[in-house]
């Protein structure tokens, strides 16, 4: 077992537990919880969302546009994908969230297809991608 100090706390999902390390620059996972030392600790819940790395290292996407991805991812399946229903989540409003929602269409990191059902009114099906796809980019443009 580790000599690493151990706090545990209560939380909606349960009883979690903390490793607080006491050295430098250091960096340790246990479970869901992540704690980075230099007097800094990230404390995450149980339900954690996977953001692609490649994602968050692209300097060419803003940090809207990669938090729009990171809400959308958790999103349970039933969620009312729209641009409004997101722009109700935030204060940014539904011109900003439409921007980060074409954003994302357009650097090939949100799929978005479209179609009309047996009764005429369209439905349209969102999809998070792990890598960008760029042959998709000029879909969004057309769209």
């Amino acid at each position: 077992m580790s000599d690493t100090p151990t706090r545990v706390r209560k939380t909606r999902a349960g009883t979690t537990r903390d490793r607080v390390s006491t050295t430098g620059a250091d960096q340790r996972k246990q479970g869901s919880q992540t704690t980075v030392d230099n007097n800094a600790e990230v404390i995450r819940s149980h339900r954690v969302a996977t953001v692609p790395e490649q994602l968050l290292r692209d300097t060419s996407i803003s940090f809207g546009a990669k938090g729009l991805y990171a809400f959308i991812a958790t999103l349970p399946s039933s969620a009312p994908l729209t641009i409004n229903y997101l722009a109700e989540q935030s204060p940014a409003g539904p011109h900003k969230t439409r921007t980060l929602y074409h954003e994302l269409q357009e650097t090939g990191w949100l799929s978005v297809e479209r179609w009309r059902d047996e009764k005429g009114q369209w439905r349209q099906r969102w999809a998070l991608l792990d890598t960008p796809r760029p042959e998709w980019k000029d879909e969004a443009k057309a769209s």
